[in-house]
């Protein structure tokens, strides 16, 4: 069982669905990953590891960044998706 929360979504008509998923849910949350389109691209790094407070792609081609504390970009390759 996980809990989503659904980012609003920016730019035209039609825009990409960007969703963090919290397992199990938000309050103790074990994995976190952003979902685009209902697909999971990303999960937040582990504490005590390399990958620590980042986003580690799980599809080719997507990276996901912090912009600040509430907002995140995500990209396929130079292109930003939101």
């Amino acid at each position: 069982m996980s809990e989503k929360f659904t980012m609003t979504p920016t730019g035209h008509e039609g825009a990409h669905k960007l969703e963090h998923e919290f397992v199990p849910n938000r309050e103790k949350a074990k994995e976190i990953y952003i979902r685009l389109d209902d697909e999971r691209i990303a999960y937040r790094g582990k504490p005590g590891t390399p990958q620590a407070r980042t986003w580690v792609s799980m599809k080719e081609g997507y990276r996901v960044e912090d912009l600040d504390d509430s907002h995140i970009v995500v990209w396929f390759g130079d292109e930003r998706i939101n």
